[in-house]
């Protein structure tokens, strides 16, 4: 057992609409390594210009599932920007699984959802007023209560920021990812949320509901 550091990052041209997103290992006992572990399905939105890519990853034991090693594994949460259209971002959820103990082809299970585009400032309006580093953002935590984690991801809209929670869960071979209500739509002006669950927000930090929630923009803390 020990703790490494997972990334996701980008692969390839930053303004191609065939982008990928991979996923790679930082960490080890004596020696430290850099191993290459996955490419996530789907493809990543094109940079927008003067951002950061749009990626979120997050790490916690999810299935509360004992690998064959008898040990507890984390798995790890990218949330990203895939593609667009007119008016919304299409995002992935992705959870890879790595309950195996081992860093290549771990099973991924993803789901999808849809929101508002932000409203992007003009650049030559700024007026000394920064853009947004990143307009996602992903976290585990037990924010239903029952002893277990789920992962929740957070999406800038324009005005509004939209909240999806997901459980997974493991049977066997078999990984699934659900989503827990219907989504939570929360309007920046009035603070008013809709929707079927509630949720507690950290200033600064994204969601949290425990000490034991951890999330960040491109990097997780993993225990394999």
């Amino acid at each position: 057992m020990s703790d490494d550091a997972a990334f996701a990052a980008r692969s390839g041209d930053p303004f191609s609409t065939n982008g990928t997103a991979n996923v790679t290992f930082f960490g080890g006992s004596g020696e430290f390594f850099r191993t290459f572990s996955a490419t996530l399905p789907g493809t990543l939105l094109p940079r927008v210009l003067e951002f950061t890519d749009f990626i979120s990853v997050a790490a916690g034991d999810l299935d509360d599932v004992e690998g064959p090693d008898g040990y507890l594994h984390d798995e790890i949460v990218v949330a990203k920007v895939a593609s667009e259209d007119v008016a919304n971002y299409n995002y992935d959820v992705d959870v890879v699984n790595y309950a195996s103990g081992q860093i290549a082809n771990p099973p991924i299970t993803a789901l999808h959802f849809s929101a508002t585009k932000p409203g992007f400032p003009d650049a030559a309006n700024l007026r000394g007023v920064l853009r947004s580093d990143n307009i996602i953002a992903a976290v585990t935590g037990d924010f239903l209560g029952t002893g277990r984690k789920e992962t929740a991801v957070l999406a800038l809209g324009n005005g509004t920021l939209v909240l999806h929670t997901y459980r997974y869960e493991t049977t066997g071979d078999t990984h699934a990812l659900t989503e827990v209500g219907t989504g939570e739509t929360i309007n920046l002006l009035s603070g008013v949320a809709t929707g079927s669950s509630r949720r507690r927000f950290c200033p600064g930090g994204g969601i949290g509901a425990d000490s034991s929630s951890r999330c960040s923009d491109r990097t997780a803390f993993h225990r394999f």
